[in-house]
């Protein structure tokens, strides 16, 4: 029978106790004669062993370079010869190492093209000159099942015109990196990049639409976390990149399927689900969260669909909560309650143009909670570790009253409006009238200098300087402007003739 081969570490060893005191050690070992084992704060090995004999063994080993040196009171150590005791010790040692200090680099595939990082700041830092806008085209975009489907409309818009995004295009676009001479791959931003690629990979053409199932479009909302162009039935979908666990909430008897996110109870009584491979995305007032798959997809989608339990007694409420997987809250309404609004008007303005822009931000307040949203932003917000719901009536009248005045809207929460005459007016009368009639309108500094002390639009200012004087004259050049730019006096004159 061969001899069984050792490894170098243990060939040191023999070298040092020899054959005989290293089997005595491993039988040591195998026996669980080591009591205990530990360093000391010079780095020395010690341990003790089993009584031989009524005498306790204690060994202490020092190590250093390629041997080691022991004292053991067996009286069978001798300066660099080891006994079974210290080459037990060091065998039993070697098994417990501290961790490599350094990971190994990954090894990439010798043709993959690497950018180093002041290329992706470039990437990053570059110009957008194009847009995606997404649109499902159902009223809701919920898959129960893996054999049906979600119909996406894809715009592609640039400043010179607009093209259709359907598959063929957008593989083109991901795959030759252009769709036209203007029209690039770079020329979106980097999750618009993302999500050509993902379609392009993905989807399955439907005339000018792309399909996507289930699967895939749990996948595909991973990519549109906060995207902002992304619309359902005409509604902006927004895609909330915190993540949410089941919980059941619990009002009085009554119970309600909901989520915890980022603290805060949601209930959702008739959630809309889309189940993916690694968990599933839960939907209400056109807001989505993603609950990991640490519970069966199954399970989770019958636990969503069942709008609430009644209870008859405390016992059964509690004897049904023992046997469910998920937490219990208890919350004081089933519905987020709805904020008040104030809005923060910020103004400039231009009279060479003229151009009087406007945009407004949202504030609401709950307690000690202040947030300031846009208004493209979700309509659940989280305030003082609660889910609130913001008056999107109240916003809807502002942007129809702003609208009906005259103003254009540029984007969402800016307005324009153009004509020296309505600017006038709307400085003069409307917008004096507006923060007489309610405290929820805040206006920033600078459109608070466009109202002036007594309200309306600004001053002219007249600046003279005497250029040369005569006995019977006197030469001046004058300067007129408002909000710091020039004005013609042809103009200003015009303007006072038409009592303007």
């Amino acid at each position: 029978m061969a001899a069984k081969k050792h490894s170098a570490f243990e060939e040191k060893i023999i070298a040092q106790c020899g054959e005989d005191a290293f089997k005595a050690a491993k039988q040591l070992l195998k026996n669980r004669r080591l009591l205990g084992a530990w360093r000391d704060g010079g780095n020395r090995l010690h341990g003790r062993f089993e009584p031989e004999n009524g005498t306790a063994i204690q060994v202490e080993l020092t190590t250093g370079g390629d041997s080691a040196k022991a004292i053991c009171n067996c009286q069978q150590a001798d300066g660099d010869r080891l006994c079974a005791h210290g080459a037990a010790l060091l065998l039993h040692a070697s098994v417990f190492h501290a961790p490599p200090e350094t990971e190994s680099e990954p090894n990439y595939y010798p043709g993959l093209r690497q950018e180093d990082w002041d290329g992706l700041a470039k990437r990053h830092s570059a110009g957008f000159q194009a847009m995606l806008f997404l649109e499902s085209q159902w009223d809701n975009p919920h898959a129960p099942s893996q054999w049906e489907n979600v119909s996406l409309t894809v715009k592609i818009h640039t400043p010179e015109r607009d093209y259709t995004g359907n598959l063929n295009n957008l593989r083109q676009l991901y795959f030759d990196k252009n769709l036209s001479v203007v029209v690039h791959y770079e020329h979106f931003s980097l999750q618009e990049q993302q999500i050509i690629r993902f379609l392009a990979l993905y989807g399955e053409p439907n005339g000018s639409r792309i399909l996507l199932n289930a699967d895939n479009t749990a996948e595909f909302f991973q990519v549109l976390i906060d995207f902002p162009r992304f619309k359902c039935g005409g509604k902006i979908l927004k895609i909330r990149g915190e993540r949410a666990r089941a919980a059941i909430l619990l009002q009085k008897r009554r119970a309600f399927p909901g989520i915890i996110c980022a603290g805060a109870a949601l209930a959702m009584p008739h959630a809309r689900l889309i189940a993916g491979k690694s968990g599933c995305w839960l939907g209400r007032d056109g807001e989505y969260f993603f609950l990991p798959g640490t519970c069966e997809i199954g399970f989770l989608r019958s636990f969503f669909r069942t709008p609430s339990k009644t209870f008859k007694t405390e016992a059964d409420k509690n004897d049904f909560l023992r046997q469910m997987p998920f937490p219990a809250v208890e919350i004081d309404a089933a519905e987020p309650p709805q904020l008040p609004a104030k809005l923060l008007l910020s103004g400039h303005f231009s009279a060479q143009e003229p151009l009087l822009q406007l945009e407004y931000r949202i504030i609401y307040q709950l307690g000690n909670d202040s947030i300031a949203v846009t208004a493209d932003s979700g309509e659940l917000l989280i305030a003082n570790g609660i889910f609130c719901r913001r008056d999107l009536k109240a916003e809807h009248a502002f942007e129809q009253s702003l609208l009906m005045f005259g103003f254009k809207k540029a984007a969402a929460g800016k307005f324009r409006l153009f004509q020296l005459e309505a600017i006038g007016i709307f400085l003069e009368q409307v917008l004096p009238d507006w923060i007489g009639q309610t405290d929820r309108v805040i206006l920033s500094g600078e459109l608070l200098d466009l109202l002036c002390r007594n309200g309306g639009s600004p001053h002219i200012k007249l600046h003279c300087r005497c250029l040369s004087r005569q006995p019977d004259t006197l030469t001046f050049s004058y300067e007129l402007s408002a909000c710091g730019h020039d004005l013609e006096w042809s103009a200003v004159q015009k303007a006072a003739d038409e009592h303007r």
